[in-house]
């Protein structure tokens, strides 16, 4: 009887301890940011990661070589190739040079001097003046194409 014992009291804590061990899910925010600006109250919401993606570099923006939509996948739309950046990542570019810049001659010929790697954010429920949603983009890393 002793023998039995122990073996019914192991498999019962055993079946305690898993049954009682809920696994979560991951939430997407929680790898980088839980909003783009500090003290932000915006449903940020994540819609895409990037990697190694062309782009040039501005104090407050990136022009991409190819646009977001919200759906995470690539736009011809041309509004979503230029995407401001998260407060959070105005460091990462504070020492760069400034490769986007918005005059005719840039525009019809853009450089994309830089890769970058990072995620796009979308506001929920908010949209600029002409309707079109809010997106803002949170680089992990950049470097300069040499």
């Amino acid at each position: 009887m002793k023998r039995l014992v122990k073996p019914f009291l192991y498999a019962t804590a055993v079946m305690l301890v898993s049954v009682s061990c809920k696994k979560e899910e991951p939430n997407p925010l929680d790898d980088g940011i839980v909003s783009c600006a500090a003290g932000d109250l915006y449903d940020w919401v994540l819609i895409t990661k990037f990697e190694n993606e062309p782009a040039d570099v501005s104090r407050s923006a990136l022009l991409f070589k190819r646009g977001f939509n919200l759906g995470g996948g690539y736009s011809p739309d041309p509004l979503r190739y230029s995407i401001l950046l998260c407060e959070l990542s105005d460091d990462k570019v504070k020492g760069l040079e400034q490769t986007y810049i918005f005059t005719n001659e840039y525009m019809q010929n853009p450089r994309y001097l830089y890769r970058v790697w990072g995620r796009i954010f979308w506001a929920r429920g908010i949209s600029d003046f002409t309707g079109v949603p809010i997106l803002r983009t949170q680089i992990d890393k950049v470097e300069r194409i040499p």
